[in-house]
């Protein structure tokens, strides 16, 4: 089985890390209605479906950043 491992990991400053948060869209469907994990890392095991990854990092201040990949999907090779 192929797969890919995907590690979270940000620069929280003086603030400090409260939670890192991710979430799967399959390609042409609304972020909004997929809920956020939390997790430091997850492996991704689907294949041949293309999905965006949003990754969200929330510190202790209640700041968030967000970011999302361009979208990709695993293949048999």
């Amino acid at each position: 089985k192929k797969s890919v491992k995907f590690t979270f990991s940000a620069n929280y400053g003086t603030s400090g890390k409260s939670m890192t948060q991710y979430k799967f869209v399959p390609r042409g469907k609304k972020a909004s209605k997929y809920k956020w994990k939390t997790a430091n890392s997850v492996t991704y095991k689907t294949r041949n479906k293309k999905v965006r990854l949003y990754v969200r990092y929330i510190d202790k201040s209640g700041n968030i950043t967000t970011k999302k990949t361009n979208g990709f999907y695993v293949t048999k090779k």
